[in-house]
């Protein structure tokens, strides 16, 4: 009777603390009366507002039973209790463990580990209501912190927890670390704190939230430089936002006292990116999501950038010297382990702050190759000789993105000279050609230049497997885009047979690059010294330039591979392919002559407008729905005019 009207946040909590004691290398048996604390960060549940919500049980919707049923279930026997400490209810759970932890003595060890955590769980409509009454929801639906058009905050739910434990027990004077257990990250500070009296109980308190952070600075024992990354309060308020972001910046990059501006560790940036962008204001459970998303990034050595950021808050100092970057992409750490700092707030006055310090795990990722480059890319008199099996047998070869080649058909070059081979590359509509080179027309002994997007005259690496230079090529590129036209919004039409028709508008470009233009690519080899330069020799036309290149489809329902395009050879320019979809809906892109560096795809802006051609087209795809083995027609149609391009796609239901 109990468990049918238990509070959904007591069920979830359980589970995932049991979860995160089991990923702690914890056994049933070792639980048992074993002096574990649960610190669990909640509230006032929506349960009881709920309709199934059964009145009659009185450990349905009690706070004080949110931690002591996890408690009691696993047979715990440190201390548990419940913080209700608004949206600062994780960070103060986390807080109160580690002190837990930290301050014991001989004579008293309330527990040897601690489970802290949140929750907080969406169930019921009336505080979407009290919440809009207020004006604190956003009436676009997205969280965008940080944003000069930020509006209010969008609800989210949430419930996680960890097990923290000492990093190492003095045996003997001697620091031991408990290595039969896994380990995720270091909580190297924390801080928990009141505003005190301020204009109002609600208002941010920059100041205080400054002193905060350089207390977890001081209490580490760091210098403000050595924080990398701060996972930012933003609950989307031009105000909040602002006030958050400059209490870190004072605390974490501080102006130079004579001069009153940023000098010391000029260089070190500070990155800035709030979890709340991406899943909405958890009240109770947002610490944990910070905490979680902190470790992680630090597991695969980046840090992860906030969504919805278009144009900066005006009110946030960003252009005074400051060395802040918000994230909007991926940004890796400079170093295999980092500190980065986070910190939340409530509503009522309550702050914590955490420093936490993690490493990449290998495990995950591998680690970044450093390129080694050599202090003279190439000696023409010579000097030196090749090592072994680095010279062709018969020839070099040279295979890239033109449609004749398609990096399936290596062609040969010409030896022009002592140590000198040539070929002759003609660009195609795209105004760019990327390329290696194979000695004997081997894709296991490929020469390249050692990065993505290379200019000539760059040392020449290899031999090596294709596998192991993966998108290592030289680029000749003639692009320089200028965009002509504004397309207008998408036009979703039917045809009159309930068959659906949706049609992405044109988009118009001109490059100052032709099409057509002649490079002559040469590789020359001197000794053990080789580089590759090349020359235009043959200027195109843009006008009398024709895109002799092959399109494919690479989406979801065929695995990402190649099917190809057929061309309507009444309409130049138009190519088109049936499709049937392999599940309720499926993802797509076009892709030219089988290279992933001209890949088109929507536009990342809003606009539907036909991006690219690109590498990856910034990861974009476009996205049909419909049901299982339903086929469609998808039409891509690309020409020019005048020298100014068109394109446009759309797809059509066939069944």
């Amino acid at each position: 009777y109990e468990a049918k009207g238990m509070d959904p946040c007591q069920r979830h909590i359980l589970e995932v603390s049991y979860e995160t004691l089991m990923d702690a290398a914890f056994t049933k048996k070792q639980l048992m009366r074993s002096l574990i604390g649960v610190y669990i960060g909640a509230a006032a549940t929506e349960f009881q507002h709920a309709e199934n919500c059964n009145e009659g049980v009185g450990t349905s919707c009690a706070g004080a039973i949110t931690s002591n049923r996890i408690s009691f279930c696993l047979g715990l026997q440190g201390p548990s209790y419940t913080a209700d400490l608004g949206a600062a209810a994780s960070l103060g759970s986390v807080s109160m463990a580690v002190n837990s932890l930290r301050f014991q003595t001989d004579l008293y060890k309330s527990n040897h580990t601690a489970v802290p955590g949140g929750v907080n769980l969406l169930l019921a409509p009336q505080f979407y209501v009290l919440a809009c009454a207020a004006g604190f929801l956003s009436p676009i639906g997205r969280s965008q912190t940080f944003d000069v058009s930020a509006s209010g905050y969008l609800r989210g739910e949430g419930c996680a927890a960890c097990t923290l434990s000492p990093f190492a027990e003095v045996v003997d004077g001697v620091p031991v670390k408990d290595e039969s257990r896994p380990w995720h990250g270091n909580i190297s500070a924390v801080y928990m704190s009141h505003v005190g009296s301020a204009s109002s109980m609600t208002a941010p308190s920059g100041p205080r939230d400054t002193q905060i952070i350089a207390e977890c600075v001081r209490q580490a024992a760091l210098s403000p430089l050595d924080i990398e990354m701060s996972e930012c309060w933003g609950e989307s308020s031009i105000l909040c936002d602002a006030v958050a972001v400059k209490a870190v910046t004072n605390a974490l990059r501080p102006d130079e006292p004579e001069t009153g501006t940023y000098e010391t560790g000029t260089g070190t940036v500070l990155g800035l990116s709030s979890v709340q962008s991406g899943f909405g204001y958890m009240h109770e459970s947002v610490g944990m999501m910070q905490l979680y998303k902190v470790i992680l990034a630090n597991k695969f050595n980046v840090q992860v950038p906030s969504i919805h950021l278009l144009e900066l808050n005006p009110h946030i100092d960003a252009w005074e010297g400051e060395p802040l970057n918000f994230h909007t992409e991926c940004v890796p750490y400079k170093h295999a382990s980092a500190f980065a700092d986070l910190g939340s707030k409530s509503s009522s006055g309550t702050l914590c702050h955490l420093l936490v310090w993690g490493e990449t795990d290998y495990h995950k990722i591998l680690p970044r190759r450093r390129w080694k480059r050599d202090a003279i890319a190439f000696w023409p008199a010579g000097g030196g000789e090749l090592p072994e099996g680095a010279e062709p047998m018969r020839n070099y070869y040279i295979v890239g993105s033109w449609s004749a080649s398609e990096w399936t058909e290596p062609e040969p070059m010409t030896q022009e000279g002592d140590g000198v081979y040539g070929y002759t590359i003609t660009l195609g509509a795209n105004c760019f050609e990327h390329f290696q080179i194979w000695l004997d027309g081997n894709d296991q002994r490929v020469l390249h230049p050692g990065m993505p997007y290379a200019s000539k005259n760059v040392p020449v690496e290899g031999p090596d497997a294709s596998d192991a230079c993966e998108g290592a090529a030289w680029v000749i590129d003639g692009r320089e885009p200028t965009v002509l036209a504004v397309p207008a919004l998408t036009d979703t039409s039917s045809d009159g047979d309930g068959k659906a028709l949706v049609q992405a508008s044109e988009a118009l470009y001109r490059r100052a690059g032709s099409p057509g233009d002649q490079y002559r690519v040469r590789l020359h080899v001197a000794g053990k010294w080789r580089t590759v330069d090349w020359q235009l020799v043959d200027p195109g036309a843009a006008e009398a330039a024709s895109d002799d290149g092959k399109y494919y489809v690479t989406a979801s329902w065929n695995g990402w591979g190649f099917s190809a395009m057929a061309q309507d050879a009444s309409t130049p320019g138009v190519y088109a392919i049936d499709i049937e979809l392999a599940g309720f809906g499926g993802e797509f892109q076009v892709v030219r002559n089988k290279d992933w560096h001209q890949v088109f795809a929507p536009s990342t802006d809003g606009v539907d407008t036909v991006n690219g051609p690109d590498s990856l087209a910034g990861g974009m795809s476009w996205f049909i729905q419909g049901r299982f083995r339903q086929r469609f027609r998808i039409e891509f149609q690309r020409t020019w005019k005048d020298g100014v391009e068109s394109r446009s796609l759309s797809w059509q239901s066939l069944s």
